[in-house]
């Protein structure tokens, strides 16, 4: 998944997205002109691809998330048979820092926690904080 508004832009960051990263491109502008900016993230699970989703919708300057928006919740709420993995990138605010289109050559290390598990009857909020806390437990 990524931002149109940053990714679409220009050949090259295009095509580093689309054709480099097969990244799903969504609108993040809630302008009422673009529809469900979830769309193509629904359609890509309907087709029974695996997402890759960065919840805090933009690439924070720290370690650690931002809080997450609420696309996530939606999307699980949406597709339950859809398994939800929390993953932690240690340095990926360093080696892909907001604004550049390259990643800069540093170790990153990848952790995967196990799946998240739903709950009956838990609101938006919960789950939201508890899939930013399960992503932070991995730091």
């Amino acid at each position: 998944m990524a931002a149109k508004d940053y990714w679409g832009k220009g050949g090259l960051r295009r095509y580093i997205a689309t054709r480099g990263l097969n990244a799903v491109l969504i609108e993040r502008a809630r302008d009422g002109r673009h529809g469900d900016p979830l769309e193509p993230l629904a359609e890509a699970l309907q087709h029974g691809d695996s997402l890759i989703l960065f919840p805090e919708g933009t690439r924070g300057g720290g370690p650690l998330p931002a809080p997450f928006k609420s696309g996530l919740y939606h999307l699980a709420q949406r597709f339950p048979a859809v398994e939800l993995v929390p993953v932690y990138l240690e340095n990926l605010h360093r080696s892909l820092p907001k604004g550049a289109m390259l990643p800069v050559p540093l170790i990153c290390t990848v952790r995967f926690g196990a799946a998240l598990p739903r709950r009956a009857g838990e609101d938006k909020e919960d789950f939201l904080m508890r899939a930013r806390e399960a992503v932070v437990a991995l730091a």
